[in-house]
């Protein structure tokens, strides 16, 4: 093999790699900010969601669809983010995009999408 080859393939991994890192760390932090002001907010939205479940407007699956996966999915994909991070760093913070082999760590995560399929079906 080339030598300006395996430098082109070594660029190419370090930008998926990283573009793969920024985007999961990104996805973290705003699932992040939305379970925080779902929290919040909870107190709000309960003086809609008892009303309507003591008139029989709003069921217990219709509830659970509305707001149940956000934090299983934010837990898993905080795990993800975790290991991830241990995989594209060294103990100095430097990264090693280049060389990281994420192949393994998104095989064991694929099942755990599963989580966004009912979401997903039970969209409107």
């Amino acid at each position: 093999m080339n030598l300006w080859f395996t430098e082109q393939m070594v660029t190419k991994r370090w930008y998926a790699c990283k573009e793969l890192y920024d985007t999961e760390k990104v996805y973290v932090e705003d699932l992040g900010y939305w379970c925080i002001s779902w929290l919040i907010c909870r107190r709000i939205v309960t003086l809609f969601i008892e009303p309507m479940k003591d008139r029989q407007i709003l069921s217990e699956e219709m509830e659970y669809i509305l707001f149940g996966n956000i934090r299983a999915i934010l837990s898993v994909h905080g795990r993800f983010l975790s290991e991830l991070t241990s995989l594209c760093f060294d103990g100095n913070g430097k990264d090693r995009f280049e060389s990281v082999c994420v192949g393994k760590l998104l095989l064991y995560y694929t099942p755990f999408m599963k989580l966004y399929s009912y979401s997903m079906d039970n969209q409107v």
